[in-house]
């Protein structure tokens, strides 16, 4: 991970990746975003999400990701 997480949403997709967004950092809630390769075994930071959140959920619908914010 390129960025340290606490109160983020996590989801697996494709049974390939891990994707990680969102999180709390120290006073403010972030857009960033990452995702997890595992059969690469790697970490790539995404484009940043439009608003910050924390503690967001997600949820996947005909192969894309969703996510719930409160800001």
């Amino acid at each position: 991970m390129h960025y340290q997480r606490d109160a983020h949403g996590i989801i697996e997709w494709k049974r390939q990746y891990i994707v990680v967004i969102g999180s709390w950092h120290v006073d403010q809630n972030t857009k960033t975003c990452e995702i997890f390769d595992i059969a690469q075994n790697s970490w790539k930071v995404l484009p940043e999400l439009n608003y910050a959140t924390c503690a967001p959920g997600l949820i996947i619908i005909k192969g894309k990701i969703y996510y719930i914010y409160a800001t």
